[in-house]
This record gives structure tokens, sequence and C-alpha cells, in this order.
């Protein structure tokens, strides 16, 4: 289960598994007391990590795997060479 964006422990309390066998990610910005969960403090991503990331989430679509495929081309057409 994943929990995204969480603004309070009150608010993401209810919305935790409570069969002791479901896990659950939770996102969120605040320190959330109270949960009995560990906190993985974590950066932002670099580009190159970032378009990886975008580029794998987006090609389970036939669909954007095409629209991706020419961004990339439009990306690298319009790409200025140092």
């Amino acid at each position: 289960m994943v929990v995204d964006k969480a603004s309070s422990s009150g608010q993401a309390r209810p919305l935790l598994p409570s069969d002791g066998v479901t896990a659950a990610l939770m996102t969120s910005r605040h320190t959330l007391d109270g949960l009995d969960a560990r906190l993985h403090d974590l950066g932002p991503l670099d580009e190159a990590a970032s378009v990886t990331l975008l580029d794998r989430a987006l090609r389970h679509s036939c669909f954007v795997s095409a629209l991706v495929g020419w961004i990339s081309a439009e990306r690298q057409r319009h790409t200025v060479q140092c």
C-alpha cells in the first residue's frame, strides 16, 4: 500500500493497514510522530537519475513510449553542444 504526501499522523493513521501483514510506504514532507515507522530522508535525484526514473515509468504505456521517444528526439535536436 502507498500513502502519498501525508500531512500529519492523524491524516495517515486511518489509511494504514492494521492486519499486521500488509506493508505500507508513506511519503511526507513532515516528520510524522507516533506511527512506529522508519524514516528514510531522501535527497533529490540528479538530472540523469530523474530522467532514467521517468523514462522507465513512462515506458509501461505504448502511447507514452512513443511520446517519450519524440520528446527525446526533440530534446536532442534542440541541445546546444558546448
